[in-house]
């Protein structure tokens, strides 16, 4: 058995949201799809959280991550990091983690998680799509929607290559895709189309990972 663990917010959690069920959700069809390709068992473990930010993850990371003996995390946070959006209905003029607590998080997230003997795969975040609420947002309209959401993509890509670790680039592939608004239909959460984008992103590069891997149990 390899048991997965996915660390993130709701674009992790994602169930019941933009018409996502379990069936639908990413991890479920990661798990099925590298199931098939090793031809062995393979179980991913929700850890996402809705609304949650990059510090408030690493403050349940032993609850909901550590204790659950991962072979491997898959950390995908950022979107609400970059955000303006205050939970549960406030607005303000920063985000809600600055760019240098953020990066600093993640870190200490990656070092518990390989302190624990798990490896780690990172994803850049979801990005909003034209439907977001809050895209008529000044500094949204001045800057575009995502300018700050590619700044957070950015310190994980460094991290990333920085710390030799696999990494999934699950904010481009939005991006660069012709249905991005279309598959990201309430402004921030994928649908079972988007889903099946976030599982196709991560497996090749969960796969190549495990096969570069030493056995970590």
């Amino acid at each position: 058995m390899i048991r997965i663990v996915a660390l993130g917010d709701s674009t992790t959690n994602c169930v019941k949201k933009a018409g996502v069920t379990e069936a639908t959700a990413w991890r479920t069809l990661l798990a099925a799809d590298l199931a098939k390709r090793l031809k062995r068992p393979v179980e991913a473990i929700n850890a996402g959280v809705d609304a949650d930010v990059a510090p408030l993850a690493l403050k349940r990371l032993e609850r909901d991550v550590l204790a659950r003996k991962p072979d491997w995390v898959v950390v995908m946070l950022g979107t609400n990091d970059a955000g303006f959006f205050r939970p549960p209905n406030g607005v303000a003029d920063t985000p809600r983690v600055s760019l240098e607590e953020f990066e600093k998080t993640m870190r200490e997230i990656i070092q518990q998680v390989r302190k624990a003997g798990a490896g780690v795969v990172l994803c850049t975040s979801v990005p909003m799509s034209g439907h977001y609420g809050l895209r008529d947002l000044p500094a949204y309209q001045q800057n575009g929607l995502n300018y700050l959401v590619k700044q957070y993509a950015e310190v994980t890509r460094r991290l990333a290559r920085e710390l030799g670790l696999p990494l999934a680039e699950v904010h481009e592939a939005f991006e660069k895709h012709a249905q991005r608004d279309a598959f990201i239909p309430d402004g921030i959460h994928p649908n079972a189309e988007g889903q099946r984008l976030i599982a196709d992103t991560i497996l090749p590069v969960l796969e190549r990972a495990l096969a570069e891997a030493a056995p970590h149990k």
